[in-house]
């Protein structure tokens, strides 16, 4: 008995049983790390952005609908509401620079928010919220879209091989979609 404990608690047994810890614990660690990745944990920078700047792009069109729009298009809420009412199908659109136009004392920061996580400027003119006036057409009444363009692309690239007479012809294939987020919120 005293031969195997010895054998057991020897120092190379020690170094190998020490080697197999550590291989568990680094695998461990691997296993965490890739689920944290594939649930979004981690690395998911531009999707918290996007969403940050799709809330900022909201409130920007609500503000300026409720408070600026709404209140310059007629002489009483009765000729308000028969003025947006023609643009319940089509909506009232304006873009990122236009906003901040609209916004004159914050228009410089308004558009230095406007940044992907790798700090690229979302494009001003694409980017934009349409609002579409609902019954019974009041000043908190519509719907609204947010659209971005903030460099969120996804590309997907696609190779083809062809074969034709035993030449091997490879054709690769990348296109490249705007990544968009729209929303639509009902405001009551």
């Amino acid at each position: 008995m005293k031969e195997f404990l010895g054998k057991m608690f020897s120092v190379e047994n020690r170094k190998k049983s020490i080697a197999i810890i550590c291989g568990i614990v680094a695998a461990i660690v691997v296993i965490v790390v890739v689920i944290l990745f594939a649930t979004g944990t981690i690395g998911n920078k531009n999707k918290k952005v996007e969403k940050q700047l799709t809330t900022r792009l909201e409130e920007l069109g609500r503000n300026f609908y409720e408070e600026y729009y709404y209140k310059q298009v007629g002489k009483d809420d009765e000729a308000r509401k028969e003025f947006v009412k023609g643009y319940s199908q089509n909506g009232i659109k304006i873009n990122l620079a236009n906003l901040a136009r609209s916004n004159t004392t914050e228009q410089e920061n308004i558009l230095n928010e406007f940044k992907n996580a790798d700090g690229e400027a979302c494009n001003s003119s694409n980017t934009k919220v349409a609002i579409y006036p609902k019954e019974p057409y009041g000043a908190k009444d519509y719907d609204i879209k947010v659209t971005l363009d903030c460099g969120f692309d996804k590309k997907e690239t696609t190779t083809t091989k062809k074969v034709d007479d035993g030449k091997e012809t490879n054709t690769t294939t990348t296109a490249t979609t705007k990544a968009t987020t729209t929303t639509t919120k009902k405001k009551k």
